[in-house]
């Protein structure tokens, strides 16, 4: 096990104890310019300067006691400049753009909406525009809970590009904390029916956690129905994850309420996926709820069966498992032999879910 020499020169420890034990034995030795948590992470990251670098002009940072890292940014004008940037670097137009696809015409609507406003930050300077109540409720949060330095959020967050049915669209992210380059998107979870046409809105969402995860770059948290709780909880393991590890590996979680009729409008996509592939076995869809948390979604009937009654598997099996678990990720994709007469005629495929949280 790696270990770091105490900054005070009492001898070494593992990343997850220096922590412990700069703040337990040497706070009065500490600058008072300086916090316990940041001297261990100066070492531990090779700081020794004791402050970070601005990703937009180089310059030094302070310290964020509330996410224990480096701001990433050293001034609001250096954030207005690292919006742009994010604009610049993921946006890519292909020929003509409509206007309805265009990320800062869609800016202007969000903003324009009615349930729209202008939260003003309890520095008395700092404002943030918000496209309704669950964005206010959050950056309340964010000011008058966590007490939050405004210059580590950006909000909107950075716009990404993703492919919907061979598309390129624009995704406007809701919220950035720099700090942790984590993602926050704000939803008002399946409780509140609003309207929206529920399987492409779930299948869009579904296209753009898929990207954001096969990117890499960001953390990424979906927060439903502003339960904070989920908000602290990934807050913790990322910093966790840090002291313990030294991993900036990005975490991803999705909170969402299940429905009465989610499983049924995953497998419906499941479903319509599978006819739309060919695979060399024999599927029949079946599509019927089977208790609370299973759904049939289909039959796979191999074209070889052995006369013991021994299944021999074949890949296409796991290639319609594999289809069935892209269509969303997080959910549980299980089988079951179907045995006639106790010969195996082939296997039932079900999506199984109880769990509201889903790693991506």
């Amino acid at each position: 096990m790696k270990t770091f020499a105490c900054p005070f020169g009492c001898g070494k420890f593992p990343r997850n104890k220096l922590v412990d034990h700069v703040v337990k034995n040497h706070e009065d030795e500490i600058p008072e310019d300086l916090e316990p948590a940041q001297v261990a992470f100066d070492v531990l990251n090779g700081h020794p300067d004791h402050h970070g670098t601005c990703i937009v002009c180089s310059k030094p940072t302070k310290w964020n006691s509330k996410t224990q890292k480096y701001f990433r940014v050293c001034s609001d004008e250096c954030k207005k400049k690292l919006r742009e940037q994010y604009k610049k670097n993921m946006i890519r137009v292909y020929g003509k753009v409509h206007l309805l696809d265009d990320p800062e015409h869609q800016e202007k609507m969000l903003a324009n909406r009615r349930i729209s406003g202008t939260y003003l930050w309890s520095d008395g300077k700092t404002k943030f525009t918000y496209t309704g109540s669950y964005e206010k409720k959050f950056l309340e949060f964010l000011d008058d809970v966590m007490s939050y330095d405004p210059k580590d959020i950006l909000m909107p967050g950075p716009v990404l590009e993703y492919e919907y049915k061979g598309k390129k669209l624009h995704w406007i992210t809701d919220c950035l904390i720099l700090s942790l380059n984590l993602i926050v998107e704000i939803k008002d979870g399946s409780s509140n029916k609003n309207g929206r046409p529920m399987q492409t809105y779930r299948e869009k969402q579904v296209y753009k956690e898929k990207m954001i995860t096969n990117m890499g770059t960001y953390s990424y948290l979906r927060l439903t129905n502003n339960e904070f709780g989920q908000l602290l909880s990934i807050l913790a393991e990322l910093k966790m994850q840090l002291v313990d590890t030294g991993s900036k590996d990005p975490i991803f979680r999705i909170h969402e309420e299940v429905e009465e009729n989610y499983l049924e409008s995953i497998g419906e996509m499941a479903i319509d996926k599978l006819k739309q592939t060919y695979l060399p076995v024999h599927i029949t869809t079946t599509g019927k709820m089977i208790d609370e948390s299973s759904y049939e979604v289909c039959t796979v009937k191999p074209i070889n069966v052995s006369k013991g009654g021994r299944l021999l598997f074949s890949k296409s099996i796991y290639e319609a498992m594999d289809l069935i678990h892209d269509i969303y990720p997080g959910i549980s994709v299980e089988c079951d032999y179907i045995d006639i007469d106790n010969i195996t005629e082939g296997m039932a495929i079900y999506i199984v879910d109880k769990t509201p949280c889903r790693d991506i």
